[in-house]
């Protein structure tokens, strides 16, 4: 039969091995969670890069058609152009 030393040393090792592979298991938990919010933050900056993006192809998708339609009203108008606050008629 066994000594309780002998015992007492084995029950420790258990304790102590059971310990370190908690710290493993919280530390790999640790690190997925920190790659998980890593990839979530890279989400949602491409996210807000392509709103960004949209934004600015829809205004200037709107600049692009507000010069269209004054080039089709003063075309339109006789040739009259306003640019700024200057008024011209186009030479014909």
């Amino acid at each position: 039969m066994r000594s309780q030393a002998e015992m007492d040393e084995r029950n420790l090792a258990r304790e102590k091995l059971h310990a370190e592979i908690k710290a493993k298991n919280k530390q790999f938990k640790l690190q997925a969670n920190n790659e998980f919010q890593q990839q979530k933050q890279d989400a949602e900056m491409k996210v807000q890069l392509a709103q960004m993006e949209l934004m600015e192809r829809r205004e200037l998708e709107f600049q692009q058609e507000k010069m269209r339609e004054k080039k089709y009203n003063g075309e339109r108008n006789g040739g009259v152009f306003v640019v700024g606050e200057a008024v011209g008629r186009r030479k014909t």
